[in-house]
Formats: C-alpha cells, sequence, structure tokens
C-alpha cells in the first residue's frame, strides 16, 4: 500500500512538472559577464533558462556542459510585457541571476545562494542588471 501510494504522488508530481514546463517557456539569452545561479558559477556565454516545475528553476549552458537547479518563488507584474528578460543582482564585480521574465505578467524570484546572502550581509545594495532573452518554445 505504501509503495503504492509512493509511485502515485511521483507520478502526479511527475505530470503536474510536465504539463507546467509545457506552459513555461525556455528562454535564452547571451551573457557578457560571468554569473553565479544555482551555487554554480558560471562564465560569459550563452544560456538556456527554464522553469521546470513551478518553484524549480533550470540554468544551462547551450551546450549543457554546465547545468544548475534552483528554487525560484512565483511573482507577478501588474502589467506584462512581450518581451523575456532576465534580471541579475552585481556586487561590485560579482552578478548573481536574481528573476526571470518569461513574455507575460509571470515570472521566477530566485532564492539567493550562499554566495550572495554573504554579500547581503554586509548589507551591500545590488546594482541590477537587465538583459533581454529570446523565448525558445
Amino acid at each position: 500500500m505504501k509503495t503504492r501510494l509512493i509511485c502515485s504522488l511521483v507520478a502526479a508530481l511527475l505530470a503536474a512538472g510536465c504539463l507546467f514546463a509545457q506552459s513555461s517557456p525556455t528562454l535564452a539569452a547571451n551573457v557578457p559577464f560571468g554569473f553565479q545561479a544555482g551555487g554554480v558559477n558560471f562564465p560569459a556565454g550563452e544560456y538556456t533558462v527554464a522553469k521546470v516545475l513551478p518553484n524549480v528553476v533550470r540554468v544551462a549552458s547551450i551546450d549543457r556542459k554546465l547545468c544548475a537547479t534552483t528554487v525560484a518563488n512565483t511573482t507577478y507584474k501588474v502589467t506584462g510585457s512581450e518581451q523575456a528578460k532576465l534580471v541579475f543582482n552585481r556586487y561590485g564585480d560579482k552578478y548573481f541571476l536574481s528573476r526571470i521574465w518569461p513574455p507575460g505578467n509571470t515570472g521566477g524570484q530566485l532564492v539567493p545562494g550562499a554566495a550572495e546572502r554573504e554579500i547581503l550581509r554586509a548589507a551591500t545594495r545590488p546594482i541590477q542588471h537587465i538583459l533581454l532573452a529570446e523565448k525558445m518554445k
């Protein structure tokens, strides 16, 4: 009985994730600076960003050699946008992926990782950089 319940829960989660992934587009952007997301350091280059579950975002290099997943809270804007955007927080010379905004009015606010939280403890305010992204699907 317990095994059947676990299998049912896993199947339901996978189905929900697949449905959500279909409605949330993959974004692509050429990032001109190195950045951090999900505890992984990414050099400047081309990346894809996608919500793979309601509160999980995957960042990957185009060649898939670098990949990270991180938690993101759903955020909303009153006025939607047709242009997809990636928002980065900059502290000195360090960049952290902060938000993803696919076309529309629903996006994702990434939960700051350990390195960004350490910088925030020093009461440093970020400078935000916004990059336009392309909707892939």
